[in-house]
């Protein structure tokens, strides 16, 4: 027989994408039950670093969180992508979420002392049920939630791990028989009672300074997951992105390489796939935040037709027409000015660039990222034939004779 598998719950702490009341209604069962379960404040901050416990949740999880798509493709970011049928997920975005909810009990297991603790790095909380009862519910539900709003990763099981708990950062023993008087919070420990979830939650922080530990959720996880089942590397995302936010790799696949680098609230680059493969998870529906459908079933920006492919272009006016100085004729600066809002104004209406952002990016980012631009298009130019175009020249046929030979071509040209 099959191992049983915990629930895994995802609270997506950093956006509204995942309504609060269903989030809410799924937590409270989980804490309600008997069985074990680990709560995370966000998976895409497992998927942004590539957590290697991505690996481990198809075949011992259930999964509560978003699209199950959206799931798949955060977990491949740890180098290996789960098969579709692996993956058991309730979809907290879905109307009809709540009469999946028993799906996460299924054949779950209490009080296994520790065995399947999946490690959810430095700041993993543990919550002790210690056969609390119905009121415990309440007590662990309101606790946890506060917790996981504050960042900090959580298992629940039922019996305290027999480690003791030196390897989290804190253990909390609920006991129903405890009054405020017999409450301790030590050191990686807490026995509780009716205490605050302040009282805790100001405890972490104490214990983070003594650990020199960094406060977590200080980074909003927003950042493009790809889809590899409908990219086709045609590289627009990475000629696009002003960010460094993508980079091919040696295969010639387009990887997402720097995810803290993308503009929280910005899905840009996911408006002019031409496969509708670039996710954003806490877009606010659809396609882009990871439900299934057809690339046609999307309106795409034909990213040449709304700023003559250089946004570059349309940001360096941007930049000209907020610092233009006296000395310009008042007409000719009004005209600019007019000529650059309805530029960015398509920017922010058809690819649903936040205002914002647009204001946001500085001189030195549009600098740099012209200057990589015109790097990249040197380097092109380095690897085509110098005299195309004469007559003279060789180097077709040199090409075609190469294709059938390893010998490297014998071209003055290259």
């Amino acid at each position: 027989m099959s191992a049983p598998k915990r629930p895994f719950y995802c609270h997506c702490t950093y956006s509204n994408a995942v309504p609060a009341e269903n989030k809410d209604e799924v937590l409270r069962e989980l804490c309600e039950s008997r069985v074990d379960f680990d709560a995370v404040p966000d998976l895409c901050e497992l998927g942004a670093r590539g957590d290697p416990v991505l690996k481990e949740l198809p075949a011992r999880r259930r999964i509560a969180a978003c699209y199950p798509r959206t799931v798949r493709w955060l977990a491949a970011r740890s180098g290996r992508t789960p098969e579709t049928d692996e993956l058991a997920v309730v979809n907290m975005r879905d109307s009809d979420f709540a009469e999946n909810i028993a799906s996460l009990l299924e054949n779950g297991s209490q009080g296994d002392g520790g065995e399947d603790f999946l490690p959810l790095g430095p700041h993993h909380v543990v919550l002790v049920k210690n056969g609390a009862g119905a009121s415990g519910g309440d007590r662990i539900h309101r606790l946890l939630k506060a917790i996981l709003e504050a960042g900090y990763p959580v298992s629940v099981v039922g019996e305290r791990p027999e480690s003791g708990g030196g390897e989290f950062l804190l253990v909390v023993d609920f006991s129903d028989g405890s009054s405020p008087s017999e409450r301790t919070i030590s050191e990686g420990a807490c026995t509780i009672g009716d205490c605050e979830p302040r009282e805790v939650l100001d405890f972490l922080e104490r214990r983070l300074g003594r650990l020199g530990l960094p406060k977590p959720g200080r980074w909003v996880p927003w950042f493009p997951v790809i889809d590899y089942e409908r990219c086709t590397d045609c590289k627009q995302c990475l000629n696009f992105c002003l960010f460094g936010v993508f980079a091919v790799d040696s295969e010639g696949k387009i990887r997402v390489v720097k995810p803290e680098n993308c503009k929280t609230n910005c899905p840009a680059c996911a408006r002019v796939c031409p496969r509708v493969a670039i996710i954003f998870p806490k877009y606010k529906a659809g396609v882009l935040s990871g439900g299934e459908g057809a690339a046609e079933e999307t309106a795409q920006v034909d990213i040449a037709s709304l700023i003559g492919n250089d946004l570059y272009d349309a940001l360096r006016q941007r930049q000209c027409c907020c610092s233009s100085g006296g000395e310009r004729d008042r007409e000719r600066a009004l005209e600019e000015r007019r000529r650059c809002a309805s530029s960015m104004s398509d920017l922010t209406e058809k690819l649903d660039v936040p205002p914002e952002v647009l204001a946001s990016i500085s001189p030195g980012e549009i600098a740099r990222a012209c200057a990589c631009r015109a790097a990249e298009a040197a380097a092109a130019s380095e690897e085509k034939c110098q005299c195309e175009g004469d007559e003279d020249c060789a180097c077709d046929s040199v090409e075609s004779a190469d294709a059938e030979s390893d010998t490297p071509p014998d071209c003055c040209c290259r």
